[in-house]
């Protein structure tokens, strides 16, 4: 039965890997419309759907991430600590997140041509730019916004402790020690921790 939701959550879960196999976005959209009709359901639930669960397909985290506080600086409430966080960013895309952090500690209300006389760098200013027009952070919805930012955060999070495991790896097969390991089993339930 199609019109209860738990079922149509169901469907939807059933027939996304195949929506997200399209290569062809026009054909994609148009299998997502016939499916919305099909379910009575708008063409947006099916997409959000899409974007939290395909979300890094075509774009890499720090794009992801910028992108996200670019259309939505508030999400910078959830990070713990905004400074440590850049260690996460290289090159420009850490330089756009000290000018976004600048802007946002300032209380006012984000405006990008406001951001944009901030920036000197030409190439800085079309990163921005580009950044703002994915189509991949167009997210209506503000607790599916927290929900993707929250998720990134987490994949940054266990990209750091899992090269951190590494480095102690490496340390454990040239002087094994009670402390190496037992660090080593700290990071490793702090990694189960953080992608469960």
């Amino acid at each position: 039965d199609i019109t209860k939701p738990q079922n149509k959550l169901k469907i939807i879960e059933e027939i996304k890997p195949i929506l997200f196999c399209i290569g062809n976005s026009t054909l994609r959209s148009e299998y997502v419309l016939k499916t919305a009709k099909a379910l009575n359901i708008s063409e947006k639930a099916i997409i959000q759907h899409e974007i939290s669960s395909e979300f890094l397909k075509n774009i890499n985290k720090e794009e992801a991430f910028l992108s996200l506080l670019l259309k939505d600086i508030s999400l910078l409430s959830w990070l713990d600590d905004l400074e440590d966080f850049s260690e996460n960013l290289t090159g420009q895309y850490k330089e756009l997140y000290y000018k976004i952090i600048n802007f946002y500690l300032t209380g006012e209300a984000f405006d990008i041509s406001r951001l944009e006389q901030t920036i000197e760098s030409k190439e800085l200013k079309n990163l921005s730019y580009k950044l703002l027009s994915m189509e991949h952070t167009e997210i209506d919805s503000r607790s599916e916004r927290r929900k993707v930012f929250l998720s990134l955060i987490s994949k940054f999070e266990a990209e750091k402790i899992k090269a951190n495991l590494k480095k102690i790896e490496k340390q454990l097969e040239k002087n094994p020690t009670d402390k190496l390991l037992e660090e080593y089993n700290e990071l490793f339930m702090k990694l189960k921790e953080t992608v469960s």
